[in-house]
């Protein structure tokens, strides 16, 4: 077995037994080809991920990107959305409104509620309480402990 040396990569040279075939590399060098194993995946917001078709006609999707109390349009930091879906988003929202599709200032009513998850079917509507009289001890039971002392 003879050593060559052979020119390797940007001008290194490595050596190689005489061996190998002149069309393989050097099965100790590292592969050419290989990814990044410590690159970190390109994340993907939700929309772009399921693929999403936007619309302006589908209020119930947009509603989500939208304050019920003030009507504003949530940021990036708060939808999770990439840049081009964000502006996307904002533009359908507006067209939406100006059509007629949203209310300009507040969400509908009925998206508004909460389900009753915790109540017990069973026990009927539920009853509030009935309100004390006074939420202070009565003077007299006080006064009376102050003269027995």
């Amino acid at each position: 077995c003879r050593l060559v040396l052979t020119a390797v990569g940007r001008g290194k040279l490595g050596l190689s037994t005489g061996a190998a075939p002149a069309g393989q590399t050097d099965p100790d060098m590292p592969l050419a080809d290989m990814p990044d194993p410590y690159k970190k995946p390109i994340k993907k917001c939700v929309l772009c991920r399921q693929d999403v078709p936007l619309d302006y006609k589908n209020a119930r999707l947009l509603s989500q990107f939208v304050s019920p109390y003030t009507g504003r349009i949530y940021g990036r930091h708060i939808t999770g959305l990439c840049q081009p879906m964000q502006e996307r988003v904002a533009e359908l929202v507006k067209k939406s409104q100006k059509f007629g599709y949203m209310s300009q200032n507040i969400k509908e009513t009925f998206f508004l509620s909460d389900p009753a998850l915790f109540r017990n079917p069973l026990s009927g509507p539920s009853v509030a309480a009935p309100a004390s009289k006074s939420s202070k001890p009565s003077t007299s039971s006080t006064e009376s402990e102050k003269d027995g002392n």
